[in-house]
């Protein structure tokens, strides 16, 4: 992990990820089509679990790193679908209460009102994506 890049992603870039990969580790092993991109998704599950964990979000030792040389689409499918699963946003620590040194973005409640009702739509309806 020394060896890591730093980079900043936040909870809902990373989990974005995790289902894209998920999703195309399905289709290949479904498929047999991008075999060939196996390592590359390893590789970026790999640099994922790293910032969950130098992040502190999960801790170090629950999730295996995968070897890009031995694993396969499915092991990848299963070991995204399950940290997604861990890093769920529901479940995260709420954010602590702004200081002064924080900025404060104030939003439109009925916008907000209107993405929510439009979240709770799309899981209604498509369950196994969210």
């Amino acid at each position: 992990m020394a060896n890591a890049p730093s980079f900043n992603v936040s909870l809902k870039q990373a989990r974005r990820l995790l289902a894209a990969i998920t999703d195309l580790a399905r289709e290949s092993s479904l498929t047999g089509a991008l075999e060939g991109g196996a390592k590359m998704g390893i590789r970026q599950y790999n640099s994922l679990l790293d910032h969950f964990i130098e992040q502190n979000v999960v801790p170090r030792d629950l999730f295996v790193r995968l070897n890009a040389d031995e694993d396969s689409f499915d092991e990848l499918g299963v070991a995204c679908t399950l940290l997604n699963a861990y890093v769920d946003e529901e479940d995260m620590p709420a954010p602590t209460a702004p200081t002064s040194s924080m900025v404060v973005v104030h939003s439109d409640t009925q916008e907000l009102r209107e993405l929510r009702e439009l979240r709770d739509m799309l899981r209604e309806r498509m369950p196994e994506r969210f």
